[in-house]
């Protein structure tokens, strides 16, 4: 024992993570877990009351579609949705008979541990300057899922997630990605290329970013075909026209999205009405998939639940009698203009809603 203590002094045994490095010269988006707005146990708050306006109680993006959210207290609203909102899919290379297979797009149906994937986002913070790294203005994400390796390394990563994060901490693995789309000269130096990926009934031209996928990952969620990583290209958003408000509602606009859909969960049900920030909102009834089976804390599928109580209590669209409704999906409308400022707005937890508008609804599907 004499002679470890000194050995942990100049070896210590808890290894320098991305996020240490980082926060020398950015800040990490989000609050903490602890300082969630969104409880986790029911409350009286959240029982309907006919008196009382309602209002936006938590806010999530969710950079990576179908991994774990970063809660804000404030977001930007763009075109597209909420800024930093599902700009990277994870999909998987189906078989096809006689070809050579096509990417498609996955999420916590197919891949439930998903849901244990967190994501931080980090963006540069003007008042940091590191002597050795200077100042930077990328802006990065950190990827962290729970991983292990085998033998006495797999026992140090243990102890040192203990030592580091507390005794409830478990052993990750991270990766690093950039946030904004790469230039062409980084495209090349990094060996991304562009590729297509079909997202239910779209196929998009996309950038495979999966150089920068360790291994490690595709063993942990269990794929059973290969794992690819694809970032959202801007010059080829989609286009979706299903399941959004009535034409004369929407003034001829179309929803333009990058991997987002019309499934909301339990952690995106915010969004805004009548804003006084300047954008309108366009409203439909939200239909549900069994993706809300899955507990987003754990990953763990539950059989039958919530599936089977939305079926019962929440059969109110004729357009879709065998499939429970949750939430409200929203899209922003702007103005029909070329100028930046205004096709942007923002939205905030606390926001009153206000329903400007009620009538029936039919999901096209």
């Amino acid at each position: 024992m004499v002679f470890i203590v000194p050995i942990f002094m100049i070896f210590p045994p808890i290894p320098v993570e991305t996020g240490d490095a980082l926060r020398q010269t950015h800040r990490k988006l989000g609050r903490t877990t602890h300082r969630s707005r969104l409880p986790s146990r029911p409350t009286p708050e959240q029982q309907p009351q006919q008196v009382k306006v309602p209002h936006i109680k938590s806010l999530f993006i969710y950079p990576i579609k179908s991994c774990r959210g970063v809660e804000l207290d404030r977001s930007k609203v763009l075109p597209s949705g909420l800024e930093h909102d599902r700009l990277f899919t994870f999909a998987q290379l189906k078989p096809m008979a006689g070809q050579s297979g096509r990417w498609e797009c996955l999420t916590q149906r197919q891949l439930p541990l998903l849901a244990n994937i967190k994501v931080d986002v980090w963006l540069p913070d003007p008042s940091k300057k590191s002597r050795q790294l200077g100042h930077s203005d990328a802006r990065f994400l950190v990827v962290r899922f729970p991983w292990q390796a085998p033998g006495w390394r797999g026992t140090m990563h243990f102890v040192a997630a203990k030592l580091s994060r507390g005794l409830s901490a478990r052993p990750e693995k991270q990766f690093i990605l950039p946030l904004d789309f790469p230039s062409q000269e980084e495209i090349k130096a990094r060996t991304y290329e562009f590729s297509h990926v079909k997202i239910w009934e779209d196929v998009v031209q996309v950038l495979n970013m999966s150089a920068e996928l360790p291994p490690q990952l595709a063993m942990y969620l269990g794929a059973k075909h290969q794992l690819a990583l694809f970032r959202s290209d801007p010059s080829s958003r989609r286009q979706v026209f299903r399941n959004i408000a009535a034409p004369e509602d929407t003034l001829g606009h179309e929803s333009v999205v990058d991997f987002q859909d019309g499934f909301l969960d339990s952690r995106n049900m915010m969004k805004m009405i009548g804003s006084p920030f300047g954008s309108g909102v366009q409203v439909t009834v939200e239909t549900r998939c069994k993706l809300p089976n899955v507990d987003p804390a754990t990953g763990v599928r539950h059989s039958v639940e919530p599936d089977r109580s939305l079926r019962k209590y929440r059969q109110i669209d004729d357009g879709a009698p065998r499939m429970g409704c949750l939430g409200m999906q929203l899209c922003p409308v702007f103005p029909n203009t070329d100028t930046p400022a205004q096709l942007e707005s923002y939205v905030e937890a606390g926001m009153d809603v206000e329903v400007l508008k009620r009538g029936p609804h039919r999901h096209p599907g």
